[in-house]
């Protein structure tokens, strides 16, 4: 094992990641996956028509696309900001155009804007980045850190502490 990091240190990173990609998961799980997961499950695609586009200040920084879609005979709405294949861009589609939702059969007020297993995959994909990739990076700050004020500190008490090398004279020896 290197010596450079005690293992105490190396068993509390190991430690530290764990929950933190524990945290992570759990976060994004709840509030960006578990919703998806659950439309994926009942899903029903449909089409539904575009009644208008909400643009911020900026225009196009923050596009959410508002519709209506009946299930049943009930009207339902949405207002999302993100679009999955088979729609394109969600910057591209404009007010009038028909686009694909996916909605949960169980609730059909929860819809997504295009294929609702795209958006599964996509919401997997950065769970994980995420989840694994925000503690690792974590991680390995800290590892870099703790080098470096290792190295530092080590420099700082070979330049404190007195020479090791042996001093010669040039004094010739006592002949006693």
């Amino acid at each position: 094992m290197n010596n450079r990091f005690p293992r105490k240190f190396l068993r509390n990173l190991v430690l530290v990641w764990f929950v933190l990609m524990v945290f992570y998961v759990l976060v994004l799980g709840m509030t960006a996956w578990y919703p998806v997961w659950k439309i994926v499950q009942h899903r029903v695609m449909t089409t539904a028509m575009v009644s208008h586009i909400d643009n911020d200040a900026n225009g196009e920084s923050n596009v959410r696309v508002a519709g209506n879609y009946d299930v049943a005979g009930k009207s339902y709405s949405f207002n999302l900001g993100s679009s999955y294949a088979p729609n394109p861009k969600i910057s591209q589609i404009k007010a009038g155009n028909t686009v694909s939702i996916t909605y949960d059969s169980t609730d059909p007020g929860a819809v997504v804007l295009g294929d609702a297993r795209v958006a599964l995959l996509r919401d997997t994909n950065l769970m994980l980045v995420i989840g694994i990739g925000m503690p690792s990076a974590f991680v390995i700050l800290i590892s870099v850190s703790f080098g470096l004020i290792q190295r530092t500190a080590k420099k700082n008490n070979q330049s404190a502490s007195p020479s090791l090398t042996s001093t010669t004279s040039n004094q010739p020896p006592d002949a006693n």
